[in-house]
């Protein structure tokens, strides 16, 4: 978008690394965050919003340029049918396997 690329957004090592996944598998990771408690949401009328949470300002805190120290998150069913069929449909036959997945930084 505009305020992206305005912002140099663009120019960021990490710009661009989620774009293999679909909204629903970011949705289902936001409302795992949500409930280990790493984001908190507010809904206010019709309106809902997301922010980090003191929990996940800790998280962020704790890391350096040489540690990241890993977010072992349950990687749920809706998680996992949304990277079967994203493989699927992209790459037939290259279903990444769960250390594969462990090494991203998900964990079963």
């Amino acid at each position: 978008s505009k305020k992206v690329v305005d912002a140099q957004f663009d120019k960021l090592l990490l710009h661009g690394l989620g774009k293999d996944h679909s909204s629903n598998w970011w949705k289902t990771l936001a409302y795992q965050l949500i409930s280990y408690g790493y984001l908190t949401e507010t809904i206010k009328d019709v309106y809902r919003t997301v922010s980090v949470s003191q929990q996940g300002k800790q998280y962020l805190g704790s890391a350096r340029p040489d540690h990241q120290p890993p977010l072992l998150l349950t990687f749920n069913g809706e998680m996992v049918d949304a990277e079967e069929h994203e493989t699927i449909s992209s790459n037939v036959g290259d279903l990444k396997s769960s250390a594969t997945l462990e090494n991203e930084g998900f964990s079963e």
